[in-house]
């Protein structure tokens, strides 16, 4: 019994690692696309604004 239970702490804190690196990775992966949705929307403001005050001249 005592070699079956290294090859399965082994197996349990493997798939523990790739829960915890999936999670992480869901994680950053929302972070940077709401960062990147609201960066565009700024870029869409100025663009906006640019144009505006393009078409007054």
């Amino acid at each position: 019994m005592g070699g079956l239970s290294n090859p399965a702490f082994g197996a349990l804190s493997y798939l523990v690692s790739v829960g915890i690196g999936s999670v992480l990775g869901y994680y950053f992966a929302r972070k940077r696309t709401e960062h990147e949705v609201a960066y565009g929307r700024r870029v869409e403001v100025v663009e906006r604004v640019q144009l505006m005050l393009v078409s007054r001249w």
